[in-house]
């Protein structure tokens, strides 16, 4: 884990002086986002439209960038907002996406048992109305931590479950699942069904989508491993 992030704290301040329904200024979401040029896309372009989850994308970048305090902090804040604010018609979504990000902060500090709670807390929320980014999100978490305990079966199960939610499922977290579907079966040897999800990824994928990239080094394992380099 890192130290603080340069623009943790103007982050911090913006939020506190405009809160969840004010949006960031421009400048502070291009250079978070330009800071962790690694970081895929993980909300749909439909959201990122919206103030609150713009937060949530900063929310990220912190994240990504090791500052996995100032990520908590933004979104103890949005959290805050979300529930002391009348009802919002997105509030299971929003609500969702903050445990999901929660999970995957508690994931990366080797607190699964943590992370598994804040997945599933996620998931209930997003149950009843069917928020599927947020729906996907906890999935996801929910796959990694399994692959992170050796539980490959729950792992696959998990992933196939978004990949089959080709309507409702965002296309960057089927790419996700994709890729580690594809991770799992290479791990095992059985190399075919590996080379057809990793190709899967590849077609589904963007050009400048950083999911494309860990595609090509998939088919690329694969091709080894099959002798074929």
């Amino acid at each position: 884990m890192q130290g603080a992030h340069p623009l943790r704290q103007p982050s911090l301040a913006w939020f506190d002086s405009e809160g969840l329904d004010g949006s960031p200024p421009q400048w502070l979401l291009t250079e978070c986002l330009a800071s962790v040029p690694e970081m895929p896309e993980d909300l749909a372009p439909d959201l990122i439209e919206r103030e609150a989850y713009r937060w949530l994308r900063i929310a990220s970048a912190l994240d990504y960038s090791g500052d996995l305090d100032g990520a908590r902090q933004l979104l103890d804040r949005i959290e805050r907002d979300a529930q002391s604010a009348p009802a919002r018609p997105d509030e299971r979504e929003l609500m969702g996406l903050v445990h999901a990000r929660r999970g995957r902060l508690a994931r990366q500090l080797g607190e699964l048992d943590a992370a598994e709670e804040w997945y599933r807390l996620g998931l209930a929320i997003a149950v009843d109305d069917w928020p599927a980014e947020a729906w996907s999100a906890c999935s996801l978490g929910l796959a990694h931590c399994a692959q992170q305990l050796g539980n490959e079966q729950l792992t696959l199960w998990l992933c196939r479950r978004v990949v089959a939610h080709r309507s409702a499922a965002p296309e960057h977290a089927r790419l996700t699942a994709l890729i580690t579907i594809c991770v799992v079966y290479r791990a095992r040897g059985q190399l075919a069904a590996a080379s057809r999800a990793a190709w899967g990824a590849y077609e589904l994928s963007g050009l400048h989508d950083e999911r494309r990239a860990m595609a090509l080094v998939e088919i690329s394992r694969i091709a080894l491993a099959q002798g074929q380099a």
